[in-house]
């Protein structure tokens, strides 16, 4: 029993024990702690010039707050541009960009 303690302290000391259970029981959906940050991409070709909604709690919220992009940009259907909803913003960073633990459409 003490073993299995500082097993569990250790994990959550130098583990991440959030993100963890995350990805074991929310692989592609936000765990009910996490936000969405939705990303509009208004050409396939040019991934730069996008526009952004971030704390969005459902998968759901996200794909209506695309669709309504898409929409006012005249390209309901995605035909010439695309959406990603980046989940669980980990707050770390790589090459100056936010990384987050999943995405998903």
């Amino acid at each position: 029993m003490p073993l299995i303690a500082v097993v569990l302290i250790l994990w959550a000391v130098f583990g991440s024990p959030l993100k963890d259970i995350a990805n074991w029981f929310y692989e592609y959906e936000p765990a009910p702690w996490e936000t969405v940050d939705a990303f509009y991409y208004y050409d396939n070709k040019n991934p730069a010039k996008h526009s952004t909604a971030y704390g969005i709690k459902s998968l759901d919220e996200c794909r209506r707050w695309a669709s309504g992009q898409a929409a006012m940009n005249n390209d309901p259907y995605f035909t010439r541009s695309s959406y990603l909803c980046w989940i669980g913003k980990t707050g770390e960073q790589f090459a100056g960009m936010e990384v987050y633990r999943t995405n998903a459409r």
